[in-house]
């Protein structure tokens, strides 16, 4: 039975080479009677209809979300400030789950969300009373975040600056 599993295991990786290659894969029984797969054609082997690869062509991400941001309501919020992490600390968490909260003046409107934007990868959070997100298992390394609050429309009313941190975490040393 173990070694059916691994047969099949093995073909499906093969065909999936294959499919990468586009080129014509052959399947056959051997006298197990095990499914084999093969791009060598043989007399007991039979060619298997390979259909076109799904393709999705993503959208770019915006080369510089601060570009987007339109003109700033003063009537609205006063400030926006990163509370954590602070500017150019050092970080030190294992697992790289980083917690960034924000302080504005006045206090976050509950009609509002706050926008997270790591590394220029935009994040949206759709807390409301607890304007903070979580970016989970974030590589070791100098990062920078930024908070944008926006309506419903999904109009930026204000934006924090950025602030820069550093993140340690734990790595193990190959053995030489």
């Amino acid at each position: 039975m173990k070694t059916i599993i691994i047969s099949f295991i093995a073909g499906l990786l093969f065909v999936g080479v294959a499919l990468a290659e586009e080129s014509t894969v052959y399947k056959k029984y051997n006298k197990e009677g095990v499914v084999e797969f093969s791009d060598v054609p043989d007399k007991n082997a039979k060619s298997v209809p390979i259909p076109p690869m799904n393709t999705y062509k993503q959208k770019p991400l915006p080369k510089n979300f601060q570009k987007r941001v339109e003109s700033v309501d003063p009537e609205t919020y006063q400030s926006l400030v990163i509370a954590s992490p602070v500017e150019d600390k050092i970080v030190r968490q294992n697992a790289g789950n980083i917690t960034v909260s924000i302080a504005s003046k006045p206090a976050l409107n509950s009609a509002h969300r706050v926008r997270f934007v790591l590394d220029g990868n935009e994040k949206t959070t759709l807390l409301v009373s607890k304007p903070t997100v979580t970016f989970k298992n974030v590589s070791r390394g100098t990062h920078t975040v930024q908070a944008f609050i926006v309506n419903n429309a999904g109009k930026v009313l204000i934006s924090s600056k950025s602030v820069k941190f550093h993140l340690q975490r734990f790595a193990f040393k190959p053995k030489s």
